[in-house]
C-alpha cells in the first residue's frame, strides 16, 4: 500500500478531510510529500514562541511555503482586526521574546503593547488568514521537536 493510501485511509477512519497539494506544491516544499490536516492550535503557539519569524511569514504570504493565489480574505472587520494585531504580537515576540504576564514594554517614551490576548483570541476564532495547507506544508518540512525529547 502506497503511503498516501495509508495515510488516507487512516485520516477517513479519523473523520478527518484531507486536502491534497496540487502538484505545483511540491516545489516549494523541497520535492517531499505535504499531507494537509486541520491546522492544530498547539503547533501555532510553539510556533509563536520558538519560531515566530516563521510563523509571521506564513501569516504574511512571504513564506516558501505560501502561494499568493490561494491568500485568504479575512471575513469579517473583527477577524481583520484580530490578524492585524496576531501580527504586531509576532513582531513583538521576534523584537523582545515571549511577554511576562501579557505586559507590553516601553521602548524609549514609547509603550509598545504585546496584543498576547488578541493572539490568544485570533487563536480561539480559528486563527483567520492562517492557510492550514501552508502552514501543515511547513510543518511537514520542518517539525516541531516532541515535547517529550
Amino acid at each position: 500500500m502506497k503511503q498516501q493510501d495509508l495515510m488516507e485511509s487512516l485520516l477517513a477512519a479519523a473523520q478527518i478531510k484531507v486536502i491534497w497539494p496540487q502538484p505545483r506544491v511540491w516545489d516549494l516544499i523541497r520535492d517531499k510529500k505535504c499531507y494537509c490536516m486541520a491546522v492544530n492550535e498547539s503547533a501555532i503557539r510553539r510556533l509563536a514562541s520558538e519560531r515566530p519569524q516563521d510563523l509571521h511569514d506564513l501569516l504574511m504570504g512571504t513564506s516558501q511555503y505560501c502561494r499568493p493565489e490561494e491568500h485568504p480574505s479575512i471575513s469579517s472587520e473583527a477577524s481583520g482586526i484580530l490578524w492585524t494585531l496576531a501580527v504586531h504580537y509576532l513582531l513583538y515576540v521576534i523584537e523582545f521574546g515571549i511577554p511576562v504576564d501579557n505586559e507590553g514594554r516601553w521602548v524609549g517614551d514609547r509603550y509598545r503593547p504585546s496584543h498576547a490576548q488578541e493572539f490568544d483570541q485570533w487563536i480561539a476564532i480559528g486563527a483567520p488568514g492562517l492557510v492550514s495547507e501552508e502552514l501543515n506544508c511547513y510543518l511537514n518540512a520542518n517539525p516541531l521537536p516532541s515535547c517529550d525529547a
